[in-house]
């Protein structure tokens, strides 16, 4: 068969301080987190992607347009951000962007590992914490993973 290539980006933190929220998702019995509009996204990012015919590639300039999508894509325009409601609307524009702007990439898997920050309660030092200082969680953890490839090649 024709020869496949992979390549790709593993435990690339990344962190949005404003423009994210987690609000709009799907909620049953089991639901515990709450709907909210101003947030921390933080994550670690695996990302794997293939390429279709190797020919004449600069593999180390795709690598780093690649890069490049992933940061635009989770950060938005460095003069004012991209909404983001949900890390799973961001890992889905990441690979759409990916996608559109590297036609060599067929498949792209992307797992985003959502780390979740707290507001430390500072009452006992006298002072107010108006979401200035964080501290960082295990629990509640989730990640999310999503498969995304042109339609010529999934269906080969």
């Amino acid at each position: 068969g024709p020869l496949v290539v992979f390549a790709g980006i593993k435990d690339l933190k990344l962190m949005k301080t404003t423009q994210s929220g987690f609000e709009g998702f799907y909620k049953n019995e089991h639901t515990t987190l709450p709907e909210r509009k101003d947030r921390i996204l933080c994550g670690e990012l695996f990302c794997k992607w293939s390429y279709g015919e190797c020919r004449d590639f600069d593999f180390d300039c795709i690598w780093n347009k690649i890069r490049e999508c992933i940061i635009e894509a989770f950060s938005g325009p460095p003069d004012c951000g991209e909404y983001s409601p949900s890390y799973q609307k961001t890992v889905n524009s990441i690979q759409m962007l990916v996608l559109s702007n590297v036609p060599q990439v067929q498949v792209i898997e992307v797992i985003l590992n959502n780390i979740y920050y707290n507001v430390i309660d500072m009452k006992n030092l006298g002072l107010t914490n108006d979401k200035e200082v964080l501290i960082p969680v295990e629990t509640p953890y989730g990640f999310c993973t999503c498969t995304l490839g042109r339609k010529k090649f999934l269906e080969a």
